[in-house]
């Protein structure tokens, strides 16, 4: 008679999430980050080295090793990055020179060059602290200034491809961030009380339709400095605020609800899922995520202050599992990495089950998902010993049937096996970038 023994596993998330230095990081502040790929990461900030390379206060990763922006890079602090693709590029900041280009607080780089945008914006010492681009003639800026040349624009303008335009009135105190889902669900937030030219109260947080600006219930009653939306009924704000919430708030189109108590100031969103929320700030652990019950610190976190978390999307609109946080710390999970690293999440899977099966002359190996997060698919591995070396059994990835919302049921038989012995098995899942993780052991005696 053949012997049983399987392990049944509760439903669990198995992350394999590490934090990974970006070569030797930066010599001083990183304002923003902004990652259009895992080859293609922006930084800006107050550096004027990177990776040990000179890059004046922006540099590029490309996957392995940063490269400057010009060989002058930018005169001034960079606080807004913003990449459509790699020949339009926006930073914007304090600066009043890009590369070797005159640019007034605001430039894009054409893959080659840095170009001003007409007059950009030239108030005292006014800076852009945001950038959101929906199309290279759709693109928005927000912060401290007034004016683009001889057109008052209150803090917030867009650019059309040639030249910029105001906003409605605009608004009556510093904008910080801009998200926009469509040129018609534009949100803004900062430390105004009221839009356009002081006629539409709305506390530290605003909707622009196209034409003009719209309250969000009470708004918040501290500084709005990150925004998240997923839809008109799904807009999640971080900041400096006690309500909505404590430093995270979600609005449901209707009304404000806090999201845990994080604590503030939180200056940076990223979203994943309802159960995968990431912050970076300056509350206690500075970096988070929120797991749709609590805020749960990164591996051991990181040492100082975050200014920014930004993740690249994929083509399918699923974000890949990288997530790039600047700031001004210097150790991450214990490592130096100097004020930017990634915490890598090579897989999710929700595994239900996972079993070995005797069954005749073979041994029948079975799992069950519950979701699956940029899975690839999954090799099975057996070994005579627990910690023994093991062996692929699949010349063939087998292909992932599930997604983020729903798993699948899989099997694969062994009939290469020897009565009386002892094996076990692994299963390794690979994901979309390649990155894998292994579950197990189980066993069964043949």
């Amino acid at each position: 008679m053949r012997y049983l023994l399987f392990l049944l596993m509760s439903i669990s998330i198995t992350y394999a999430q590490t934090w990974v230095p970006l070569g030797t990081g930066a010599n001083d502040t990183v304002r923003t980050v902004f990652a259009y790929s895992t080859t293609e990461v922006y930084a800006g900030g107050d550096f004027s080295t990177m990776g040990g390379t000179n890059s004046v206060r922006i540099s590029k990763w490309n996957g392995t090793a940063w490269s400057p922006m010009s060989t002058e890079g930018i005169n001034d602090t960079v606080y807004a990055l913003y990449a459509l693709n790699s020949t339009n590029v926006y930073a914007g900041g304090m600066f009043s020179q890009a590369g070797p280009t005159a640019a007034n607080r605001i430039a894009r780089w054409n893959g080659t060059d840095w170009v001003a945008m007409a007059n950009g914006f030239t108030t005292g010492d006014s800076q852009v602290n945001t950038i959101y681009a929906l199309d290279a003639n759709a693109v928005y800026a927000g912060g401290t200034f007034l004016q683009s040349g001889s057109t008052t624009v209150n803090r917030i303008a867009k650019w059309n491809g040639t030249d910029w335009s105001p906003m409605n009135g605009g608004l009556d105190g510093d904008v910080m961030v801009i998200y926009a889902v469509t040129a018609t669900d534009i949100y803004v937030g900062g430390a105004f009380q009221n839009a356009q030219d002081g006629t539409v109260p709305a506390s530290r947080i605003a909707k622009w339709t196209g034409t003009a600006w719209e309250a969000m219930g009470t708004g918040a009653n501290g500084t709005v400095t990150a925004i998240c939306a997923v839809s008109p009924t799904r807009i999640y704000i971080g900041g400096n605020f006690t309500s909505p919430g404590n430093g995270v708030a979600v609005w449901n189109g209707s009304s404000w609800s806090g999201v845990g108590s994080l604590g503030t100031t939180v200056k940076s969103l990223y979203y994943v899922s309802e159960t995968e929320l990431y912050a970076g700030g300056t509350f206690t652990g500075y970096a988070k995520c929120w797991n749709g019950t609590t805020w749960a610190i990164l591996g051991t976190g990181v040492n100082n202050f975050v200014e920014k978390v930004h993740a690249p999307i994929l083509k399918s609109g699923r974000v890949i599992t990288n997530f790039y946080f600047g700031g001004w710390f210097t150790t991450a999970g214990g490592a130096v990495v100097n004020r930017i690293a990634c915490w890598e999440a090579p897989t999710a899977i929700t595994l239900v089950s996972f079993e070995a099966k005797s069954i005749e002359n073979h041994v029948k190996i079975a799992w069950e998902t519950g979701a699956e997060l940029d899975n690839m698919g999954f090799y099975v591995w057996r070994s005579t010993e627990e910690n023994g070396t093991y062996t692929k059994l699949n010349g063939y990835l087998i292909p992932s049937q599930g997604g983020s919302s729903w798993g699948a049921q899989y099997s694969h038989e062994d009939f290469d096996i020897q009565p009386g012995t002892q094996y076990f098995y692994k299963l390794q899942d690979i994901d979309a970038q390649g990155k894998s993780d292994f579950h197990g052991p189980i066993s069964v005696q043949e």
